[in-house]
């Protein structure tokens, strides 16, 4: 049974098949091998990441060092980088071709000292720090000169794109608003407008 969906916020519309997870999967992705002895996010392991922008450890505890919660490091390989300078863009000889340097942030958040469980398994206590310590980061770079947007989101397995399997969200601060972020914020903002609320995404959770 398939049906059409429209998204409240967007109003675009996406087709669910429910009956798709049952085709077969000839290209099924191997189980990554990586263990805790192996990853750099596991507690025990923090002189092999970058050092960490914010934590939640022990009293007392020491930065970088093992004890902590939750974690957020610069990440290593970044999208972006602040290094490079915020500047408009720069044509290169033709209309078809402008650019401008990679500036912004981008920024790893360690959701556990574990190598598992992944976030939908961890306890509430935990996962309500995770998300603390996403709402804190969120706001540090939004007040970031340069900054005007941030996206978050996490890859969990190979098959999301993800080269780690210990539980880790990824926050990218941009000098731009991206096109689908843009298009949300319009769309929340119509949707209140017409149901007279305050929330657009408290409303469809709560359809």
């Amino acid at each position: 049974m398939s049906e059409f969906r429209q998204d409240p916020i967007t109003g675009r519309w996406t087709i669910v098949a429910d009956n798709r997870s049952a085709r077969p999967n000839e290209y099924a992705t191997p189980p990554p091998t990586s263990s805790p002895s192996e990853c750099p996010f596991c507690e025990g392991h923090e002189s092999w990441t970058p050092p960490e922008l914010a934590a939640y450890r022990e009293p007392n505890g020491r930065a970088d060092g093992p004890g902590w919660t939750v974690r957020t490091i610069p990440n290593k390989f970044p999208t972006l980088a602040s290094d490079r300078p915020f500047a408009p863009e720069v044509p290169r000889g033709s209309p078809a071709d402008v650019r401008k340097a990679g500036f912004g942030f981008h920024e790893v958040i360690i959701e556990s000292p574990r190598h598992a469980p992944i976030l939908p398994f961890l306890s509430r206590e935990r996962v309500r720090e995770v998300v603390e310590m996403m709402r804190e980061r969120v706001r540090s770079l939004s007040s970031t000169p340069g900054v005007v947007a941030v996206v978050l989101f996490e890859n969990a397995g190979p098959e999301s794109g993800g080269t780690l399997l210990h539980p880790h969200a990824q926050l990218v601060a941009l000098p731009e608003v991206p096109p689908l972020l843009g298009e949300e914020v319009q769309g929340a903002a119509r949707l209140v407008r017409s149901l007279g609320g305050p929330c657009a995404f408290e409303f469809v959770l709560s359809e």
